[in-house]
């Protein structure tokens, strides 16, 4: 009989015996029996009593864990165990993880000789974006019971040979110019395929015959002619190449604790080890050595099995940092250190650092952040987050990026947004990143990181069979498995011919977290400064390097899920209150390292003089990093300070305040500030729902706003001495909130420092504070890590419009052009900035839903939570916020920019009784816009300097020591930059400096 000349017919046939294939592929075999384990088995024989289970049973609250237990029957071997549960699970047998069950992991081979297996459940959803993340009941996870299974493997095998040249056909016509990417509906006319190419018709006409086969179970003739289809249609795009890696994006904390991370970490590193068993081409890669420890004291055994595969070349172990860190929110040092440790486990488990920076899904990217990681031995980075900008599409796949001060990391971004940590490797996803790799004409090949993230458990092993198919399919870019390294080795031969990108590379989304959560971001800068002060203590004593325990749990605070406030509410919380024991705790140990005896003296923990003000003392100027003894310090002459309701005066500036508490005038001698209103004024803006409101300001809340202009309810002047004086202003603000804005100027300082102390109570609010002027310089700047970053001050197309929220790093800075007069804005612990036509503005407070209140409500029901009382909004409630502004200038002196101010308004002096020490640095002469930092000791006695150049100017800067001291160069990783001493520092613009002091 003739076969139909309606090959469009086909179409919708071969969707439906895929479909029904698929329904095939596995055969129950047997239902289990399960116990649960009224306690954890210390050993994997251990007789722990349980309980048989009766389905369907619902168990545990969120991040619970426990244990159950399965007698496998004799004949169990090579068949599969399916575990029917909502939430995920890591298998124990032979003593260690091999398996973690999950929505988009559901099978598992049972090995020969298992007998008795364990199943670690842990109550939470994996694998949120895969279409069977059906969320967890109100009452528990429901667990339907373990059943073994045969799989039919002609069938699997037929299924994966079908199913990608479907999908090919399915991309395909969904291009053409007509309604074929429909081919499949039930019902109503098909359309016609002219515009099928012949070789398309010939595909369909044997595909449908291969269907025919599989219905009548001639599955050898089927395989036979779908391996004939595979040879006729071979011959890949070689123009264009897929190296797909293995991956496994897991967030160490966001919708579950840290605790749920380690696992979910053991979980995909327990089904990478199963895949590697299985196919011999795969090739995985991971970062964060802070999950490689969590796994390798979970499961010794499962970690050494690892460390098998990376000798081997198949796992490849890369990032560079600790943990995927935030890059805009740590200061350069905390940053820093995050590569330092990360670097430092690197070498001790491989013998060589990472020169790989991995970055799929940080909320944008900090300018600084070529300059950090080259010093740290990183030369590549990958990344994936700029391709989910929201109105500009990100014009670059494959570029050197250039930090300020020139150093870059040659780059590939992975263009398909969500793919990067949710890769498929499927059809689609390999077409349209070969036609969006931007550079593909200078170098042919792109990255795709394959497997389900966000917690999801990796790759699968239907992702390894469909690859297999890719392999070098007509009309497709060719596909293979690559480690990273590989891929960017590779890549470096055509360094030359790509583009660069210079700067930061800014997101136009998630606009939010820098400023989400006040608290949490409060106690992460305050043991920031925390961590300063006592290393800065131990350098003045000659003590060795602290623990490294506290910097890897403040970097592990910097994950890009963390510090951002992007984490659920147990999550922030627990490292708001860790933060802050970090801090006493270093503010403490910082004390009992001092100098002991002696007589009164001050404590100067920064590297730079500063001005001392004790009531019933003399100023004095304290020189840096030292302990210094009162009587031995010249006094120096300062006016006395003045306030009134309307005035404070220092002799070096004024300010005059009008009847709402805000500044109506600003003066430093005879020059006045070009305010435009008042400095300090309020707005209130309308946070509107949205899809990921922790993360995002919409545009529409910048625009519907009110501004507080109520009339203040009291006045209060404290005089504190005659070196110190205050002026407070109380009112309410919005409707149930009040606030009270306290000026104060200090003898000596042309700084005015402002602490608004706020009750907040405005539901779904953003409230600002506005310094409006007339500086209408083309450029504003706000501080980064180690540098600055310029960024325009006024709209003068549509990419400066969509910044209407932007991150600067503790301080900002408007001017006229040059920047010899302007405004700079401190804070002590705020990093969300706008500023427009004059106006800089700074985010105060935002009350939105804390993640998972109203978002991603499947991944964590309300009734299962473990505290049920916890705060829907963030940030409502009491906040003490401090800010200070100043007159700016460029060239001010090093004590006076805002770099430095950033610094030094809250790192305090402390009189102490103490006998007087230091470190053999005396100050830095010239260079001025080379501002020093941090001092960090060494076990060896001696310390390193570090400075940073901020305002893009080059010098010179003479290096003070004292008798006996020398100083030398390196990086920030500690590698030595030259042999020999040096006296003076020569630095370029944007410059990262180190300087290595000890004794001759």
């Amino acid at each position: 009989m003739k076969r139909n000349t309606f090959p469009q017919l086909s179409l919708f046939r071969l969707v439906t015996a895929c479909e029904q294939i698929k329904n095939r592929l596995y055969h129950r075999f047997q239902d289990l029996e399960v116990k649960r384990l009224k306690a954890k088995p210390k050993a994997e024989m251990d007789a722990v009593e349980g309980t048989v289970l009766q389905f369907p049973y619902h168990w545990g609250r969120l991040w619970e864990t426990a244990w159950f237990q399965i007698d496998l029957p004799n004949d169990a071997s090579g068949k599969y165990l399916r575990w029917n549960d909502q939430a995920e699970a890591i298998l124990h047998a032979d003593g260690r993880p091999v398996y973690g069950f999950d929505p988009a992991h559901r099978y598992w081979q049972v090995p020969e000789g298992v007998k008795l297996i364990t199943l670690e459940g842990r109550c939470c959803q994996s694998a949120i974006w895969h279409p069977d993340a059906t969320g967890l009941d109100p009452y528990g996870s429901r667990l339907d019971g373990a059943v073994l299974y045969e799989r039919h493997e002609a069938l699997w095998l037929i299924y994966y040979d079908l199913l990608p040249l479907l999908e090919w056909l399915r991309y395909t016509f969904a291009d053409l110019e007509s309604p074929n990417h429909e081919f499949d509906k039930s019902s109503g006319r098909l359309p016609t395929l002219e515009l099928v190419p012949p070789k398309f018709r010939t595909l369909l006409r044997r595909l449908d015959k291969v269907v025919d086969q599989v219905e009548r179970d001639q599955f050898d003739s089927a395989q036979k002619d779908l391996k004939q289809i595979y040879k006729d249609f071979v011959g890949a795009d070689r123009f264009a190449k897929a190296l797909l890696t293995g991956h496994s994006h897991v967030d160490l904390v966001w919708l579950w604790p840290e605790h749920t991370g380690e696992a979910k970490s053991t979980h995909a590193f327990a089904n990478v080890d199963y895949l590697m068993e299985r196919y011999p081409e795969f090739r995985f890669a991971y970062s964060q050595p802070a999950s490689y420890r969590a796994v390798s004291r979970r499961s010794p055994d499962l970690f050494s099995s690892v460390k098998k595969h990376m000798a081997m070349g198949r796992w490849e172990m890369l990032g560079g940092l600790w943990v995927e860190s935030d890059t805009n929110l740590p200061c350069g040092e905390a940053l820093s250190r995050c590569f330092s440790l990360g670097q430092k486990y690197f070498k001790d488990q491989t013998g060589a650092i990472s020169e790989i920076l991995w970055l799929p899904d940080t909320f944008g990217l900090s300018a600084s952040v070529p300059s950090i990681a080259a010093q740290h031995g990183i030369r590549y980075f990958f990344g994936n987050k700029p391709t989910w900008n929201r109105i500009h599409e990100f014009p670059l796949s494959s570029f050197d990026w250039v930090g300020p001060d020139g150093s870059s990391l040659l780059t590939h971004v992975c263009r398909e947004n969500i793919q990067s940590y949710n890769g498929l490797a499927s059809v689609r996803e390999v077409a349209q990143n070969a036609d969006a790799n931007r550079q593909g004409d200078v170098f042919p090949e792109y990255l795709l990181p394959t497997g389900f993230g966000d917690g999801g458990g990796g790759p699968t092993e239907e992702m390894c069979e469909y690859a297999r198919r890719l392999k070098d399919l007509a009309g497709l870019p060719s596909v293979q498995w690559s480690s990273v390294s590989d891929f960017f080795e590779t890549f470096s031969e055509s360094k030359d011919e790509l583009p660069s990108h210079y700067g930061e590379i800014f997101l136009e989304c998630h606009l939010g977290v820098f400023t989400t959560n006040s608290n949490l971001k409060a106690a992460y800068r305050r043991a920031e400064r925390a961590l300063q002060f006592w290393e800065a203590v131990r350098v003045i004593g000659g003590k060795g390097a602290i623990e490294d325990h506290y910097w890897e749990r403040l970097t592990f605070a910097q994950f890009h899920d963390c510090v951002t406030g992007a984490a659920i509410y147990e999550v922030t919380s627990a490292f708001e209150k860790e933060l802050n024991t970090i801090a006493d705790e270093a503010e403490g140990m910082g004390q009992s390292d001092l100098p002991s005896g002696g007589t009164s003296a001050v404590l100067n923990p920064f590297p730079l003089a500063r001005l001392y003000l004790s009531e019933g003392e003399k100023p004095k100027m304290i020189p840096p990093l030292c302990v210094a003894e009162i009587n031995d310090l010249p006094s120096v002459d300062l006016p006395v300070v003045e306030a009134t309701e309307t005035m404070l005066s220092n002799g070096l500036v004024r300010i005059e305040f009008n009847s709402k508490g805000e500044v109506s005038a600003f003066s430093r001698g005879e020059k006045s500030m070009p305010i435009n209103e008042a400095l300090g004024r309020l707005s209130s803006h309308v946070e509107r729902s949205n899809a990921f409101p922790a993360w995002d300001i919409p545009h529409s809340t910048m625009n519907d706003f009110d501004w507080i202009d109520n009339e203040v309810s009291s006045i209060s002047v404290r005089n504190i001495s005659e070196h110190k004086a205050e002026v407070a202003f109380k009112k309410s603000i919005c409707g149930d909130s009040a606030i009270i804005l306290t000026y104060s100027l200090e003898a000596g300082s042309p700084v005015v420092r402002l602490n608004l102390s706020i009750d907040w109570n405005e539901q779904r609010r953003l409230l600002k504070m506005h310094f409006p002027t007339e500086y209408y310089g083309r450029l504003a700047r706000f501080g980064s890590a180690f540098g600055s970053v310029t960024r325009n001050a006024r709209e003068f197309d549509a990419h400066d419009a969509v910044q209407w929220e932007v991150p600067g790093s503790r301080w900002a800075a408007i001017s006229y052009d040059g920047e010899y007069e302007g405004l700079a804005l401190m804070a002590k612990s705020k990093y969300g900035f706008s500023c427009r036509d004059g106006d800089l503005a700074v985010s105060l407070l935002r009350s939105v839903p804390f993640t998972c209140e109203e978002t991603h409500l499947q991944a964590a029901p309300a009734s299962l939570r473990p505290e049920q009382n916890r705060p829907h909004l963030i940030d409502l409630g009491h906040h003490e916020i401090e800010l200070a502004f100043s007159f700016y200038d460029a060239g001010a002196s090093r004590d006076q920019l805002p770099a430095t101010l950033s610094e030094t308004l809250w790192q305090p002096m402390l009189g102490i009784e103490s006998s007087a020490a230091d470190a053999g640095f005396l100050g830095l002469e010239g260079g001025d816009s080379l501002v020093p930092t941090w001092a960090c000791p060494h076990d060896d006695g001696s310390w390193t300097l570090r400075l940073h150049e901020t305002q893009g100017r080059a010098g010179y800067c003479k290096l003070l020591l004292r008798e006996g001291y020398a100083a030398s160069r390196e990086r920030l990783g500690g590698a030595s930059i030259e042999a020999g001493f040096i006296d003076e520092i020569a630095f370029d613009s944007y410059a990262i400096v180190s300087v290595r002091i000890g004794r001759k």
